[in-house]
């Protein structure tokens, strides 16, 4: 903001309430993790946001934290991110560098997302070992209001639109 206070970012905290809702609705856990300074005040804001925990990767500066990031989220069948940071380290690449550390395909500018379960036991188990998620279907904001649905083989990192229709 104006008054450079640090605050959560608004990309991260719609992720989070879109992979809450995604966990709640199919059994599975949602991992807040952040990559940086485990002494970074506005980490709190983020159990106020309805995360159970937050687990730190102690970062410096220098470091690469799409790296640290990657060997953590490994074997993950879905990544959320938010777009970028709202602040100076905010190129806006974490969400590219970790599907590309990962092996994973990326969906970008994300405002909702559904998985569709695989029903079908004649069905091989993604990579990640999960036997009933296949696919994720998500609408894409894309420029001059336009929306467009996609659908993506899991695992996958996807990157969430500030506009999402999470609150």
């Amino acid at each position: 903001p104006v008054s450079g206070t640090a605050r959560y970012s608004r990309n991260d905290a719609v992720a989070l309430e879109i992979g809450r809702t995604l966990g709640a609705r199919h059994g599975a856990s949602c991992d807040v993790l952040h990559a940086g300074d485990p002494a970074n005040a506005v980490l709190e804001e983020y159990l106020a946001l309805g995360a159970a925990r937050v687990e730190v990767l102690s970062c410096r500066d220098t470091d690469d934290a799409a790296a640290a990031l990657a060997t953590r989220v490994a074997g993950y069948d879905l990544v959320l991110t938010g777009t970028r940071a709202e602040g100076a380290f905010d190129s806006g690449m974490l969400p590219y560098q970790l599907a590309h550390r990962l092996g994973y395909p990326l969906v970008g500018a994300a405002v909702d997302v559904e998985i569709a379960t695989n029903t079908d036991p004649a069905q091989p188990p993604t990579t990640a070992g999960n036997a009933n998620a296949s696919h994720a279907r998500i609408r894409q904001f894309l420029p001059k209001g336009v929306r467009r649905r996609v659908a993506i083989a899991l695992p996958a990192v996807v990157a969430v639109h500030p506009l999402a229709t999470a609150t």
